[in-house]
């Protein structure tokens, strides 16, 4: 199956082991990515305050540039989805708005279907078939599944399966063998667009979802964002945790699902992960 991708800035950059990790399993389930060409910045969540028509156009051009090539795009991240989809119902809403972005661009707007890579495994693949790839069991290894509120949030933009209790990620862990725990932090904030404007809400935000997977016992945090991973990685020393101060491994879902059909760590990115996650690659392989 042939799909076509757009990988955003992150998986360029600090994110390359998601993009390992994302590659390797999609070929593993013989989902082929093919990255559109010359694709630029979604503008992530700062344009937006800058340059409002920047914000459309930037988005804009990569549709326009998708939907060249097929009916379907492919996204990882959840900031790049959130903007797609968001820039494509404000067009389809606004013949105005529509009718300048498109003389801007040079090209005539027309709706695709847009997807996160989680969903894309899912609607394409299925649980079934992600079962009997599995080669090493997760042994009840306890997980929380993070989404972040970028995947959710608008309900009326975001099509998550469910926006107020998403339950993808786990039951694809139960799939694989693991135990996925109730968290009820699951689309909640975890502060990534303020770390540079206040960073104290960022922490106290992070805090709260890394103390709930504490108390949960979790063995590892889920995501399936890079500004999710990122904050909640480079937070990890600096919150206050309840309980103990145990460091939870943060991994990618991508991560998770290839150690489970026996790929090498080291291919799927996790010597890249800043909180080690030896623990949870010794129980599995």
């Amino acid at each position: 199956m042939e799909f076509s991708y757009y990988p955003g800035c992150s998986l360029e950059s600090s994110a390359k082991e998601y993009q390992m990790s994302a590659e390797v399993v999609c070929e593993k389930l013989g989902i082929e990515l093919v990255e559109i060409e010359d694709w630029n910045c979604c503008g992530a969540l700062e344009v937006s305050s800058l340059n409002s028509i920047l914000s459309i156009a930037l988005p804009a051009r990569n549709l326009r540039i998708a939907s060249e090539r097929s009916d379907k795009l492919a996204v990882a991240c959840n900031a790049c989805l959130n903007n797609l989809l968001s820039v494509q119902n404000r067009l389809s809403e606004d013949e105005e708005l529509k009718q300048k972005i498109g003389k801007m661009l040079n090209f005539e707007f027309r709706e695709i279907e847009i997807l996160h890579l989680l969903d894309l495994i899912w609607n394409e693949v299925g649980l079934e078939k992600i079962g009997e790839s599995v080669e090493k069991p997760l042994n009840g290894l306890k997980t929380v599944s993070y989404y972040g509120c970028l995947s959710v949030r608008p309900s009326k933009v975001m099509r998550s399966d469910d926006p107020d209790n998403p339950t993808h990620i786990d039951e694809i862990v139960a799939a694989l063998g693991g135990q996925p725990l109730e968290f009820t932090g699951k689309t909640k904030c975890c502060g990534g667009g303020l770390l540079m404007t206040y960073r104290n809400v960022a922490l106290e935000l992070t805090g709260l979802i890394l103390t709930e997977a504490n108390r949960r016992g979790a063995q590892c945090i889920l995501v399936t964002c890079p500004l999710c991973h990122m904050t909640l990685e480079t937070l990890t020393n600096k919150v206050k945790i309840d309980r103990d101060k145990r460091k939870i491994p943060i991994l990618y879902f991508t991560q998770l699902i290839g150690l489970s059909f026996g790929l090498e760590p080291k291919k799927l990115g996790l010597h890249k992960n800043l909180v080690s996650p030896e623990e949870v690659v010794s129980s599995i392989v």
